[in-house]
């Protein structure tokens, strides 16, 4: 299960953001040329941590859904609300005023990245998933803002890691739909929560937008190679 290893309950007492004006008409947005490695979803299933009762009953239900063939992938996250903790919830548009530094908060979205494992077996083969590891937060650092600031308006701890579980299995079959299979490769992906952001401040006075991700959860997905 994702959880994090951060001091995300401390950000909230150090500052203070003050909901501040938009800007006017004449000042323009100069948006960020840099790239975040991520993909679109390819609609999987949808499973949620606070639906199960047991980490060993939601490995049973992702096994079942594995083992569906006309299932592609599946998508384990937890709820959205449960994401970020009340007093970190921002209003998406609008501006908050930090000293002499503007910021506002664009958007928030469920992405996903490269796979951090990956299994190919036979025909009649059982792959095994069972692994934890921890994840470094990244966000754009040349905003001319702290890191603990743009923990705020994200909503979480930008310099924290955060730990995502996996877990499941899977028989590769004989046949799917009347061909024979001949591999299967099984993808673990990390999914992110990703938060985009402007900042207008003196470094940047015509505006910068940024990102934050962290990882939040996890896509499995099957790769099937036949005869």
């Amino acid at each position: 299960m994702a959880n994090a290893e951060s001091q995300d309950e401390d950000l909230y007492d150090r500052d203070e953001l003050i909901l501040g004006d938009e800007l006017a008409e004449d000042e323009e947005i100069e948006l960020d040329d840099e790239d975040v490695l991520i993909g679109e979803f390819t609609n999987p299933i949808e499973l949620y941590y606070e639906d199960f009762e047991s980490k060993e009953e939601l490995e049973a239900k992702v096994t079942e859904f594995l083992n569906d063939e006309s299932v592609s992938g599946v998508q384990v996250i937890p709820k959205e609300e449960n994401m970020l903790p009340l007093q970190a919830v921002r209003l998406p548009g609008e501006w908050y005023k930090y000293g002499n530094s503007k910021i506002k908060f664009l958007k928030r979205s469920n992405k996903f990245g490269p796979a951090v494992n990956s299994v190919v077996s036979d025909s009649g083969i059982t792959i095994h998933l069972n692994d934890s590891n921890s994840y470094p937060a990244i966000y754009s650092g040349n905003s001319g803002l702290n890191a603990s600031i743009i923990s705020m308006i994200v909503g979480f701890n930008v310099t924290g890691s955060y730990t995502v579980s996996f877990s499941g299995s899977y028989t590769v079959p004989e046949k799917v739909n009347n061909k024979k299979v001949e591999s299967v490769q099984l993808n673990s992906k990390l999914i992110y929560q990703m938060v985009s952001y402007t900042v207008v401040s003196p470094a940047h006075p015509n505006g910068k937008t940024g990102t934050a991700k962290k990882s939040v959860g996890i896509y499995y997905e099957k790769e099937t190679t036949y005869k």
